[in-house]
């Protein structure tokens, strides 16, 4: 079952099964006069910033390692989207559940990098035949990175219990981005959630399930 927190087709998310009916109802009250405050719908999205790393021996053979062709470092954006809703039981408990992400490249798409980007993740990668001439250059399709057995078994694994979708697919090659959804995203009341533990105008606290601590700031702007 998927909703939307606007109405719009795009934003679009999956529910969990057991919070589809809450959810719901939520989401027609806040189309309608004297909704919940109390029971709100939130984003619960991560973004996570990372680089890949110039080659380096101990990373293993460069015959097998895609950080073969990279020259320099190379900035990539993570975002996972993430909902939440209160805890019905514990006030300062916010359950969530993930429907989705993304992987893009975090540089210019008129830099080199992300051609080298490209390259890593696309189905295709340019190589010279030699002598500089444009005759001498050709287009050939990568191999694939074949997974480990125990990448294949959870890849498998999130298929079936969560409808893992775009895992497989090809990136974008005009926007360099590769996504994927869960059609039966994992999570319910109990399951997975925050706890917040301290908040303020300009910090939370807050200690997810398994026991690790978050610490967030407000950055810039007035609060809403």
């Amino acid at each position: 079952v998927a909703a939307s927190i606007d109405g719009s087709e795009k934003d679009q998310f999956s529910v969990p099964k057991t919070m589809q009916k809450e959810v719901q109802r939520i989401l027609e009250n806040t189309t309608a006069n004297g909704g919940d405050p109390k029971a709100v719908l939130r984003t619960y999205h991560i973004v996570t910033a990372f680089i890949i790393e110039p080659y380096s021996p101990s990373f293993g053979p460069s015959s097998s390692s895609p950080n073969s062709i990279v020259r320099s470092p190379i900035r990539g954006i993570m975002t996972t989207y993430g909902y939440a809703l209160p805890d019905p039981e514990n006030p300062d408990r916010l359950s969530i559940w993930f429907s989705g992400g993304k992987v893009e490249c975090g540089e210019s798409r008129r830099s080199p990098k992300f051609k080298v980007w490209k390259r890593i993740f696309g189905t295709a990668g340019a190589t010279s035949g030699g002598g500089g001439g444009t005759s001498s250059k050709r287009k050939q399709r990568q191999s694939p990175q074949k997974r480990t057995v125990r990448e294949g078994v959870m890849v498998v694994a999130a298929r079936l219990l969560m409808g893992a979708k775009g895992y497989n697919d090809e990136m974008d090659e005009e926007s360099g981005e590769m996504g994927y959804t869960f059609s039966r995203p994992m999570g319910g009341h109990g399951k997975a959630y925050v706890d917040i533990v301290h908040l303020d105008e300009q910090t939370r606290v807050m200690r997810g399930h398994a026991g690790t601590l978050y610490v967030f700031t407000r950055v810039g702007g007035k609060k809403k």
